[in-house]
């Protein structure tokens, strides 16, 4: 949601803050969709 400019806020519980890999995997996907003029 913040990549795309639209606030998200943290994560609530029990959901969990992606980390390392699966986070920098799911920002480049979004940032190329975001890129590419789709939203």
């Amino acid at each position: 949601m913040d990549l795309a400019g639209r606030p998200g806020g943290p994560t609530r519980a029990p959901r969990l803050p992606l980390t390392g890999a699966v986070e920098a995997a799911v920002r480049a996907a979004t940032e190329k969709v975001l890129a590419e003029g789709l939203r």
